[in-house]
């Protein structure tokens, strides 16, 4: 939708757009043994590199129903590979599995939504994944060797 605006305006304007909310509101969920994470709008989320974690999407209409889509209307996808992979559960398309790819960085998970009526409804979930438990050490030397004073 395109809107063309004119004004002639001598000083000082502000113009606040307000968009409509949509039809469908994501609300992303995280489940680590048993501790859940729910959220809602824009989510950020840090992973340790050696751990992985269920999340599952869920999806409400705007006086806050939530909506069930049927199998088949949910489409995940992660922003980078290297650093995040989303294993989807193969009887349920809105739940999923965040594996980390091996590489430290920042990656951003898209989960696409489609309605019956066609429209479609995108959460979206920032992860970070960082550097996990530390399991082995390196010992090694610094500087040049140096003589021992006299003794």
């Amino acid at each position: 939708m395109t809107t063309n605006i004119g004004f002639n305006v001598g000083g000082k304007i502000t113009i606040e757009v307000i968009e409509p909310k949509p039809d469908l509101t994501p609300r992303f969920t995280a489940h680590y043994g048993g501790f859940t994470v729910t959220g809602e709008g824009n989510m950020a989320y840090t992973l340790p590199v050696d751990m992985s974690i269920g999340i599952a999407v869920t999806y409400a209409d705007r006086e806050g129903n939530v909506v069930d889509l049927p199998q088949g209307n949910v489409a995940w996808e992660s922003s980078d590979e290297t650093i995040l992979k989303i294993v989807v559960q193969p009887d349920d398309d809105q739940r999923a599995r965040m594996v980390p790819g091996g590489t430290l960085g920042n990656a951003q998970v898209t989960c696409t939504g489609t309605n019956p009526s066609g429209s479609k409804v995108i959460a979206t979930l920032d992860v970070t994944i960082v550097a996990g438990d530390a399991i082995t050490g390196t010992i090694q030397p610094e500087g040049q060797p140096e003589p021992l004073p006299p003794t």
